[in-house]
């Protein structure tokens, strides 16, 4: 208790003293019962979330590994397909090399035409092995997802929408147009 003028009595000290330390350790008793129920339960869930952090860890390696995979697979597919085709075409380049030796030593254009024209039988053969489809145009109607028209022509003999030319050959690629075939279309002259 205080005194006169806010002093403490010596006597006092203690006892307040001893009831304060009681009073905390009361309290301390109260809280680490509850704490300690409290204490269980966050380790719980730092345990929970640990594991959950080491599983999100794992997969998000498991997924780079995969996508690397992936991307190793595909560069290795394509170099492969690459090479096969280059393989293909060798024997090509190969005939192209005799076919200029040969109107070379012989100047005569006959045989250099006929070796070309084999060559391009030959180019022709490995890209259809490959998939390659020519796009028939002419005397059909025209289709604008096969076909680039370059010109529309007045004509009489041929029915409206026909291709009656082609200018530069059209292919697919097992199903897919690659490349539209350029053509002349028919239209029914204008009666003037």
């Amino acid at each position: 208790m205080l005194g006169m003028k806010g002093e403490k009595q010596p006597g006092m000290e203690r006892e307040t003293g001893e009831e304060e330390t009681k009073a905390k350790t009361r309290k301390k008793e109260r809280k680490l019962s509850v704490s300690r129920e409290r204490w269980q339960q966050m380790k719980e869930k730092a345990k929970l979330a640990e594991e959950r952090f080491d599983r999100l860890l794992r997969l998000q390696a498991e997924f780079d590994n995969y996508r690397k995979r992936v991307n190793r697979e595909r560069s290795e597919f394509v170099q492969y397909a690459v090479e096969d085709l280059i393989c293909d075409l060798l024997p090509v380049m190969d005939n192209f090399a005799r076919a200029i030796e040969s109107a070379r030593r012989h100047n005569n254009s006959q045989a250099l035409l006929q070796g070309v024209e084999m060559i391009c039988k030959q180019v022709e053969d490995v890209l259809v092995k490959r998939g390659l489809e020519r796009i028939e145009a002419v005397g059909k109607t025209f289709d604008p997802r096969e076909h680039e028209a370059v010109m529309q022509v007045e004509h009489e003999e041929h029915p409206d929408n026909t291709v009656i030319e082609e200018n530069l050959r059209g292919y697919k690629l097992k199903n897919k147009v690659i490349r539209p075939a350029m053509v002349k279309v028919s239209k029914k002259p204008s009666n003037s």
